[in-house]
């Protein structure tokens, strides 16, 4: 990694390793209007997020936050990030972790950090719903599109 790649990489990892640490409210979500709060719990979710292809700590640190250990599945995927804070597949489960919790701007700043690293249309689908959720649905539009155009069978991209 360039020097110049680090010092883009730094304060967006201390930013999402601080968000992980703080105590929110997790709420969780399942409509995809803009506003409106989450109604569901993370069973309903488990469906639209899957975790197929990850390497045995992100399995575990999926495992542990759906069994309501949050607060242990935090602190792996914190370990993880620090010692890899480019590895897109980390990046994806903590954008999808925040976006089971509501935080949409977090989710948001970790899909695009993934997507950088690597173009993965079910990242692209997830950022799709966060772009939603946040109200832009011109970028959501586009996003799911062009998710749907490199794998026409996404389910989560057919959801939204």
């Amino acid at each position: 990694m360039s020097l110049s790649e680090k010092a883009r990489v730094k304060p967006i990892l201390l930013s999402m390793l601080l968000t992980l640490l703080s105590p929110g409210a997790f709420g969780f979500l399942i409509n995809a209007e803009p506003n409106k709060k989450p109604t569901s719990s993370l069973s309903a979710l488990d469906s639209l997020f899957s975790t197929t292809g990850l390497n045995d700590e992100l399995e575990q640190v999926i495992s542990l936050y759906q069994k309501n250990k949050k607060k242990r599945a935090k602190s792996l995927l914190i370990e993880m990030l620090m010692a890899n804070p480019t590895d897109a597949q980390t990046l994806d489960v903590a954008g999808t972790i925040y976006l089971w919790e509501g935080r949409l701007k977090e989710s948001q700043v970790a899909f695009e950090a993934s997507l950088r690293q690597k173009i993965d249309p079910s990242i692209m689908a997830k950022l799709g719903v966060v772009r939603l959720r946040q109200g832009d649905k011109q970028k959501a539009e586009r996003i799911l599109l062009t998710a749907l155009q490199k794998k026409p069978n996404s389910f989560l991209a057919l959801r939204y």
